[in-house]
């Protein structure tokens, strides 16, 4: 099916926007050598942010998992 740039930019929403979220602003309130939060899930995948100061130890405990 072909879309004319009017159709294309007028086609409805579908689903709801996110919320913006301040990923600095949470890791600067972070005072633990080490933090992972999950920011977002989708589907089967979890979006998670970490703060850490000296070794990262993800692939240490958990070497067959997939990062971004």
């Amino acid at each position: 099916m072909e879309y004319s740039a009017d159709q294309y930019a007028s086609e409805p929403v579908r689903y709801p926007a996110l919320p913006v979220v301040d990923l600095e602003a949470q890791g600067a309130n972070e005072s633990d050598t080490y933090t992972s939060i999950a920011i977002n899930r989708v589907n089967d995948f979890c979006l998670r942010r970490a703060v850490f100061e000296g070794e990262y130890k993800w692939h240490i405990i958990l070497p067959l998992t997939n990062s971004l």
